[in-house]
């Protein structure tokens, strides 16, 4: 998609750049596209599953909910989720007071839930 294709280049050009900032805030540069990146996945994976055969009646595209997504894509994206919440965690501890980080980490830990694949019992 174009947005991924930006992110990259942005990406790539910020590496190439080496700007004369801190390792952290090149760390939590490389967390925010990393985040942008897994949203770009997430939402063409909908935009795939929700396609309408019948474009021309209708709606092009509707969503049908993360829970509809293939399995094994939702373990993939869970997968990174997990990776990126200790990621942000470790740059929260940084420059937070530990106090504030489960309220911080509200929303990564509420969109990890619904790609955790749905236990059967």
């Amino acid at each position: 998609s174009r947005a991924t294709k930006h992110i990259k280049r942005s990406q790539a050009c910020l590496m190439k750049a080496r700007p004369e900032c801190s390792e952290m805030v090149l760390q939590e540069l490389s967390l925010t596209t990393d985040l942008m990146l897994t949203a770009c996945k997430i939402g063409r994976s909908l935009v795939a599953a929700g396609m309408n055969p019948n474009s021309n009646m209708g709606l092009a595209v509707i969503n049908l909910g993360v829970c509809n997504l293939p399995p094994t894509f939702r373990t993939d994206i869970a997968n990174k989720l997990l990776a990126l919440i200790e990621q942000y965690k470790g740059a929260w501890l940084q420059r937070h007071l530990p106090a504030g980080l489960q309220n911080s980490l509200l929303v990564l830990t509420s969109a990890l839930r619904r790609f955790v694949p749905e236990d059967p019992s």
